[in-house]
């Protein structure tokens, strides 16, 4: 194992490095994409923050942090007193205040190329108000008959919040009663032990529909939904193997 660079700004840090000669030469590329699909960062004022920006290369890139399209300079980082995790690739943050809001990006290279992802934080203050969802999620989602689906909503609420993840349906063509309500099924028994995720296990088309997160506390109920789409299992396509591809054009 060797060392790498990581460039905060002006500031050089060491980082371990993977072995070199078990991967070819090759631009950076982002080792955990699932981690980096949120941009946008919700916190409440005091939380801790971590933005992370995992990355692997060959030779192992050095990584940049800018906030605002600037370089995060000493100066900074002593005021705000910023932390590297270095063995992360994150940017922490001990506790945030409305003065750390802003883009922050990781800016990726070495001498095949770069490549960079921006987060942007939002720090609310702590005021007794509704839950505050994260309007990235939950997502809509496509997957096929027999896969597993995960749903996830994230809140933030100084008060104790609850939470509970709803399935939309129809009768006779219709998803409102005559009351003019929505009709909905609880899924209490899907959350296995987190609420803040729905998981459901070897789909069905008759599960293709509108998933809701509901949150509330003492002040009021917020909701954010997402749709699943389920296709047809046949229209799943796969790579055909060179001998079948090359008998079925003969």
């Amino acid at each position: 194992m060797g060392e790498g660079t990581w460039v905060i700004g002006a500031i050089l840090v060491r980082a371990p490095l993977q072995d070199e000669s078990a991967v070819n030469n090759s631009k950076p590329f982002w080792v955990k994409p699932s981690v980096m699909r949120i941009q946008m960062v919700v916190k409440t004022a005091s939380s801790p923050v971590s933005l992370r920006c995992p990355a692997a290369g060959n030779p192992m890139p050095n990584i940049t942090w800018l906030r605002n399209g600037e370089p995060l300079v000493e100066t900074w980082r002593m005021t705000f007193k910023v932390e590297v995790v270095q063995k992360r690739w994150a940017l922490s943050f001990a506790s945030v205040t409305k003065a750390y809001e802003g883009d922050y990006t990781c800016v990726v290279a070495n001498v095949y190329g770069s490549i960079q992802w921006t987060y942007s934080l939002e720090v609310i203050e702590r005021l007794p108000h509704p839950p505050i969802l994260n309007p990235a999620l939950p997502a809509n989602q496509t997957v096929y008959v027999g896969d597993t689906v995960t749903f996830k909503c994230e809140m933030l609420s100084d008060l104790q919040p609850h939470l509970q993840w709803l399935k939309h349906y129809s009768v006779n063509g219709s998803e409102y009663n005559e009351n003019g309500k929505p009709y909905i099924i609880n899924l209490k028994s899907n959350t296995s032990g987190d609420p803040g995720k729905l998981v459901i296990h070897n789909i069905t088309q008759k599960d293709a529909g509108w998933y809701t997160c509901l949150v509330g506390n003492s002040i009021g109920i917020v909701h954010q939904s997402a749709w699943l789409d389920v296709p047809a299992s046949y229209l799943r396509t796969f790579p055909i193997p060179a001998e079948e591809e090359f008998l079925l054009n003969k």
